[in-house]
């Protein structure tokens, strides 16, 4: 059995593991990918300080590197094991092939962490093709010497097990010790969790009226292609150039900037580094409110608004007309926040808007500047209670329904 000691030189990215965490990296090569059928004939683990590889020389060997791997978790009890995909690949293999030379393992009695797992639900924010460990390091911009895949090595290891030329076997170590020096750089990407768990409460929103962006903002898009323009919902861009700015601020840095627009075009995300901003169209002037039931109401031609039957007996009989779904509506006067969904009380221009907006409170027009950031507000005091629904509602449009908010 060959054994392999190589120190780890790169140890910057363990910052985005919880302190308590103690981790063991560990990836297994195998000459394919039943464990009924084939062996295990290398397996490497790194405790962030050393990267220990056990390969068989020959699969007579598989038996030795079982049994070296057991040992050395039994001497790192208190460890955390960090994987990718081994929860469905590299654990339940080694089980199994243990259990063939009545070496046991109890993998379910140890805290684990399947990078695999946390990376698959940030592939949508990421816009990542494929989520294996070359294209995340690709993502990440990592580079390897090795240009082998695991299946490759099979027919580079029994070649070499089986004959009087043992190069091949320095390339499967090769391939194994970049899979597990690899492991540590893509825990930066548990960095994104971050933005599944913003709550309101971190926010602060400043408002900017004209076209101009904050300084120091990432962020360049103008409501306005030209003054006066009409735009799609018939409101002039002169008076829907306000943009809301949230800011948040996270703990640990994000390892490649990321900026997406949600499904109407009109509301941005970026995040780079420690800092994530939403920009979010706002208008100020007179919105409708509508309502679904509106055989319940009554039009009022001469005021535009409409009134529900309980009250109609109190208005004269020519001066209201019933409701159709067009004219069923109250107004508000104020400045309105864009919203992706449905959160009510939802304001819009008409029934056949695709664009719906929030209200937000009257201390919000305190942080609006015409040509600086005002002071910023939080976004509780800027939006009120609804503050956790919209925030919850327009994150998810970015990254699917499994942030924070919508579990609260």
């Amino acid at each position: 059995m060959i054994i392999t000691n190589t120190p780890v030189t790169a140890t910057e990215n363990l910052k985005y593991l919880p302190d308590e965490i103690r981790p063991i990296f560990v990836d297994i090569e195998t000459t394919g990918l039943s464990p009924r059928t084939a062996a295990i004939y290398l397996i490497g683990v790194s405790d962030g300080i050393t990267v220990t590889q056990w390969m068989a020389e020959d699969l007579t060997e598989e038996c030795n590197v079982i049994q070296a791997f057991k040992d050395y978790l039994l001497s790192h009890e208190d460890y955390t094991l960090i994987h990718f995909n081994g929860q469905r690949f590299d654990l339940p293999f080694i089980k199994k092939r243990a259990d063939k030379y009545l070496i046991t393992f109890h993998f379910d009695e140890m805290p684990q962490i399947d990078l695999f797992k946390e990376i698959r639900q940030y592939r949508k924010i990421l816009s990542l093709n494929a989520v294996n460990q070359k294209a995340i390091e690709g993502f990440l911009g990592i580079t390897r010497e090795d240009c082998y895949d695991g299946g490759r090595l099979i027919r580079v290891y029994m070649d070499a097990a089986y004959s009087d030329d043992k190069s091949g076997l320095d390339l499967c170590l090769l391939h194994n010790l970049e899979d597990v020096q690899g492991m540590p750089g893509l825990l930066s990407m548990l960095a994104y969790k971050q933005l599944y768990d913003l709550t309101a409460a971190d926010g602060e929103l400043s408002i900017l009226k004209d076209t101009a962006t904050p300084a120091g903002s990432p962020h360049q898009e103008s409501c306005a292609d030209s003054e006066g323009s009409p735009d799609p919902e018939g409101i002039s861009r002169q008076e829907a150039t306000a943009r809301a700015y949230i800011h948040f601020r996270l703990t640990l840095p994000l390892p490649v900037a990321i900026k997406k627009a949600d499904s109407t075009g009109q509301i941005i995300l970026s995040a780079s580094g420690n800092e994530v901003t939403l920009t979010i169209p706002v208008f100020q002037g007179v919105l409708k409110r509508f309502y679904n039931d509106y055989k319940n109401y009554w039009y009022l031609p001469d005021t535009d608004e409409c009134i529900h039957k309980s009250m109609a007996s109190f208005v004269d009989a020519s001066r209201r007309v019933k409701c159709d779904k067009e004219h069923c509506y109250t107004k508000a006067n104020g400045l309105f926040l864009m919203q992706s969904g449905a959160i009510e009380p939802v304001f819009s221009f008409s029934t056949e808007s695709e664009l719906n907006y929030i209200a937000l409170t009257p201390a919000a027009r305190e942080c609006t500047s015409n040509h600086e950031a005002a002071a910023p507000l939080p976004l509780f005091d800027a939006i009120g209670g609804l503050a956790e629904a919209w925030l919850s509602d327009t994150l998810s449009q970015f990254l699917g329904a499994h942030c924070k908010a919508h579990s609260t």
